[in-house]
Parts: C-alpha cells; sequence; structure tokens
C-alpha cells in the first residue's frame, strides 16, 4: 500500500499543484474511495496548473484498483470529467468504455513519446550539480528525469525497448559524470557504471572524502590535471620575481628570449659558432692537437705539422669527392674551424704561402704552382682562363695529394 502511494506522488511530476493534491490524499488515506481519489485529481485541460497527460495516465492506471468497488465504465466516465475546455470537445466525441482505451487514446492525442523522450534526452547533457548541491540531491534530479524517459519509452509502441532503455541510462550516467564538480569526478575509481544508482553511490563517496580532507582536490589521482595544477602553482611563484621576465619563445617566466640557453645553443649550431658548445665537425683532433703544441708554430717548414694535416683527414669526404657535398662539407667545416680558433696563437690558418701569398696552405699543397707545373711540362702557355678551367675542375674532382712534391720551391 505504500508503494502505491508513492506512485501515486511520482506520477505528479513537476507540476507544484499536482505534487500538493497527491500529497494531500496519500496523507488521508482517502484514495481507497472512488469519490475522495477523483477529487484530487486537477483538470485536464492544458494550461500549466492543470493535470499533464503523463500525471492522467498514472491516475488512469491506479485507478484499476478501484474496479473492484466501482463499475470500470463509471470510472472512465469519472476521469473523462476532469478533461475541460478544448480537451473535453475532443473527447466527447470518442466511445471510451475502458481504461486501456481512455489511456491510448490520451497518449495518441495530448502527449508525443517519441519526441518527449527526446527532448528529456538532451537535459543530461545540460544538466549540473549546484554550487552548495549534495551529491545525494543532485542524483535525485538526474534519477527523475532518467524515470520519466524510461516510462516514455516503456509507454510507446517502439521496437528494442531494452536495448533503447539500456543506452538512455548509459546517457544518464556520463551526463551525471560530466555535471559532477570536478574535486569529485577526479576521485571516481571508475567513470563507467552499468547504473545510475552505482555512480550516484561512488560520488557520494567521493564527497564526503572531499568534506573530510579539504586538501584532498590539490593532492590528486589523475597525474595530468596534479600536474596542471602543480604548474600554476609554480607559475604564480616564479611571477613574484623582482624581474619579471617572461619568455616568448618557452613560455617561462625569469628571463628573457633572447636569454634563453636553448635559444643560444639552437643559434650556435644553425650559424656554426661553436666556441662554446664544442667543435661539431671533423677537424676537432687536429685543433686539440695544435692547440697542446702552443710552443710548437707551424711554419712552412714544420714537418708535423704536414704529418698533423695528413694523420687527420683534412678530406673527411673522400666517398663524395664527385659530389657538391664534398665542397660544401669542407666549407663549413673551414668557417667552423676559423671562428672556433680566431683566438688562437697556433691557428693553422695563420700561416701563409710563399708562392700564391694566400693564408690557409703552405707552397707543398698549393693549387697554383702544381697547376703552372704541369703546364710547363706539357709545354702549354700559362694564362687566365685555362687557369680557372683547371682550378674548377680540381675543386670538382678532389684531385689527392700524395703525389705533391714537398717543401717549398726556392
Amino acid at each position: 500500500m505504500a508503494q502505491s502511494n508513492q506512485t501515486i506522488g511520482d506520477a505528479t511530476g513537476a507540476g507544484g499543484a499536482n505534487a500538493s493534491l497527491y500529497r494531500t490524499a496519500n496523507q488521508t488515506n482517502t484514495y481507497n474511495d472512488p469519490k475522495s481519489f477523483l477529487k484530487f485529481i486537477p483538470n485536464f485541460d492544458g494550461t500549466k496548473e492543470g493535470c499533464t497527460p503523463r500525471a492522467l495516465i498514472k491516475c488512469c492506471e491506479r485507478a484499476r484498483t478501484l474496479i473492484p468497488q466501482m463499475n470500470e465504465e463509471n470510472i472512465v466516465f469519472a476521469l473523462m470529467s476532469k478533461f475541460k475546455g478544448e480537451y473535453a470537445a475532443r473527447i466527447i466525441e470518442e466511445d471510451i468504455r475502458t481504461i486501456d482505451n481512455l489511456i491510448k487514446f490520451i497518449r495518441s492525442n495530448f502527449e508525443n513519446p517519441s519526441v518527449s523522450y527526446t527532448d528529456r534526452i538532451v537535459e543530461f547533457q545540460s544538466v549540473r550539480q549546484a554550487q552548495y548541491e549534495r551529491v545525494s540531491a543532485y542524483g535525485e534530479r538526474v534519477t527523475k528525469i532518467l524515470r520519466e524517459v524510461i516510462d516514455d519509452i516503456t509507454q510507446s509502441d517502439m521496437d528494442g525497448k531494452e536495448e533503447t532503455e539500456r543506452i538512455i541510462t548509459a546517457i544518464a550516467v556520463k551526463g551525471f559524470i560530466k555535471g559532477l564538480r570536478p574535486q569529485y569526478v577526479r576521485l571516481l575509481k571508475n567513470v563507467k557504471f552499468e547504473r545510475l544508482a552505482l555512480a550516484i553511490e561512488e560520488a557520494t563517496g567521493a564527497e564526503a572524502l572531499c568534506t573530510e580532507y579539504p586538501n584532498l582536490g590539490i593532492i590528486e589521482n589523475n597525474t595530468a590535471s596534479c600536474f596542471n595544477v602543480q604548474r600554476e602553482q609554480k607559475q604564480n611563484t616564479q611571477t613574484a620575481h623582482t624581474n619579471n621576465k617572461h619568455c616568448n619563445y618557452c613560455n617561462r617566466v625569469g628571463h628573457e628570449w633572447i636569454e634563453r640557453r636553448v635559444k643560444k645553443r639552437e643559434d650556435e649550431l644553425k650559424y656554426g659558432n661553436t666556441q662554446n658548445t664544442g667543435n661539431i665537425n671533423k677537424y676537432n683532433n687536429q685543433n686539440n692537437m695544435n692547440t697542446n703544441n702552443k710552443n710548437n708554430i707551424p711554419n712552412n717548414n714544420n714537418q708535423n705539422y704536414r704529418n698533423n694535416r695528413s694523420n687527420n683527414n683534412q678530406y673527411p669526404d673522400n666517398n663524395r669527392r664527385n659530389n657538391s657535398n664534398y665542397q660544401n662539407n669542407r666549407f663549413n667545416a673551414n668557417r667552423n674551424q676559423r671562428q672556433n680558433n680566431q683566438n688562437n696563437s697556433s691557428n693553422q690558418y695563420n700561416i701563409q704561402c710563399n708562392y700564391c701569398q694566400k693564408f690557409g696552405h703552405i707552397a707543398t699543397e698549393c693549387r697554383k704552382r702544381m697547376y703552372e707545373e704541369r703546364q710547363r711540362q706539357n709545354n702549354f702557355p700559362v694564362t687566365e682562363n685555362n687557369r680557372s678551367a683547371e682550378a674548377q675542375a680540381g675543386n670538382e674532382q678532389g684531385a689527392p695529394r700524395n703525389g705533391a712534391p714537398t717543401g717549398n720551391p726556392q
């Protein structure tokens, strides 16, 4: 009997007038009397104060218990008397004598289940827990919406009701978790629940933990969220520095863009300035050896210098001499070496060729001298045109210098 009273109370829906009337009927226990039961049913006229279609259908189902005390046809006529205005004009033309036919008429004329339950599904996406609302009260709101949607599906004539109810329940659970406070969601061990009651129970436990430990929202189980909180706190602490600098390159505080060490490192690697970061070219061994021998300054007649150049492989790209990569790599290596050793007294580029008067090599390695010697041996005159063509061909082929004579010519 108590369960029946609760059913009538649930049928009132959101209307305050309906809820108060049914509550009064349940408290006085007069619903067993047909006249008293019908007395507390509001008029069905389509107004906000009147009875809703869903509530009237619930009343019709509850009225089945009055059949032993009263003829069913008389009960139907009594329920039809609650139709007022335009609704009464529509039902008076119908020949309805059973409660089932009356319920079917109400559903087909005054209620559209497909539109009703789809509109209620949208509410799951917008439902949110209020600022000072308990999880239990928030769960009751979501449960009420879910119950009304399931009732619409049950009373409809659609196929696959069980599968549809399962999908609607999953949507309700997802909307419930989405509307929870963030500190409660982080403490949930699982976010996939088969029933809404299980999700409400888990969220209630999270609420109790947050109430007992107020700082539990900062020390979170979610690693990503915890990192975001710590990073925000760290940034707030760093902004208290007196310099108030902000780097637009790495988006950090405490330094400016031009002072960023990583940016300097990238610029050095990009533009070849490796004085502070170390020499990355293939002439590193040669430079270190020359640095250690500060007293042994190379000159045109220094045999150790010539041996060092040959032992340290002054041509690192012997396998790619026929391509332009050789010239590019050699140019970059020479440029980096000059920049790295510009303040070194033992720099090999301090030497000068006695033949062509250019820096960076000695006379035994001078290509101009070797070219003119070949021209004299072949009895060809040395001109500016064939000298340029020979120099270009020698650069592209990169001929080895093993056969070059040693020493400086007199």
